[in-house]
Parts: C-alpha cells; sequence; structure tokens
C-alpha cells in the first residue's frame, strides 16, 4: 500500500513536470510577431539610411550641395530611429513574455 502510494505521487510529480500548463492567454503569436518586426524595422532602417547617405554623397558629388548635405545629415537619425525603435519593440515583447511566464508560475486565483 505504501509502495503504491509513493509511486503514484512519484507519477503525479512527473506529469506535473513534464506537461506544460495550459494558459489562459492566447498563444504568444504576438510576441513573436513584435520581435520579427523590430528586426525588420532595423534592418530596413539602416539599409534605407545608407541608400540616403550614398544618394546624398552622390548629389553633392554633382554639384547639389545643398540636397546633398540634407540628404547626408537626415541619414544618420533615420539610422539611429530605426535601431531604437527596433530596440524599444524588442525590449516589449521581451517584457510581455516575461510576464507570461510570471502569470504561468503564479497559482491560479479563486
Amino acid at each position: 500500500m505504501v509502495i503504491e502510494k509513493n509511486q503514484s505521487v512519484m507519477i503525479q510529480k512527473d506529469l506535473e513536470e513534464n506537461i506544460e500548463p495550459q494558459s489562459q492567454y492566447p498563444t504568444r503569436g504576438v510576441e513573436k510577431f513584435l520581435s520579427g518586426m523590430s528586426s525588420l524595422v532595423q534592418v530596413v532602417g539602416v539599409i534605407f539610411g545608407i541608400v540616403i547617405f550614398i544618394w546624398g554623397v552622390i548629389l553633392t558629388e554633382q554639384s547639389r550641395d545643398a540636397l546633398g548635405v540634407g540628404l547626408v545629415i537626415l541619414s544618420i537619425p533615420v539610422m539611429l530611429t530605426s535601431i531604437a525603435m527596433g530596440a524599444l519593440m524588442k525590449v516589449v515583447s521581451r517584457i510581455s513574455n516575461t510576464l507570461h511566464d510570471i502569470n504561468e508560475k503564479l497559482p491560479p486565483r479563486k
């Protein structure tokens, strides 16, 4: 009788460890999407900034100094803004994932 009870407790613990808790919230698809979008924003922003920079240098060499210098100067904030926005989106995604993890570990409310 004691052995059966210990075995059932061990089986119960194994089941609890191997089964992921069912969340009352939808899957973390939004967080995955936000993380992917952050990478996309960073890559596209940096590429766009480089294109603007090169275009500004070409226009400066073609004696359109005002427009060329303006584009070169504009390329720096474009790149910095895209990097900052991508990082902010990743931080929000990680915070949301952490909150989901914490919520799953808390005992259910009565």
